[in-house]
């Protein structure tokens, strides 16, 4: 594996947990619609703005390739980890 190889494996590192935050955060937010959670809307807005910005001017910057991959695997991740927490955390 060459440098550009190791690069693509640590940008994916980078993407996977970015990923995992953005689904976390988005299937929380879903559970607080569902269950009328009011005050946790508008904190988690913020956290899933960031995720967002940065997730789209990273696949702008470096283009999406093995992203699709990174992205999936954080994301499915970070939904199931999102119900989880939104349960103990909510009650």
């Amino acid at each position: 594996m060459g440098v550009e190889g190791v690069l693509r494996m640590i940008q994916g590192l980078v993407m996977l947990p970015i990923a995992f935050i953005n689904i976390f955060l988005k299937s929380f937010q879903q559970l607080n619609v569902v269950h009328k959670k009011y005050w946790w809307v508008m904190p988690v807005s913020y956290g899933l703005a960031a995720a967002e910005a940065f997730l789209w001017v990273w696949i702008v910057q470096e283009g999406l390739g093995w992203g699709v991959f990174w992205m999936g695997t954080g994301s499915g991740l970070g939904c199931m980890m999102g119900m989880y927490i939104h349960k103990r955390v909510t009650g």
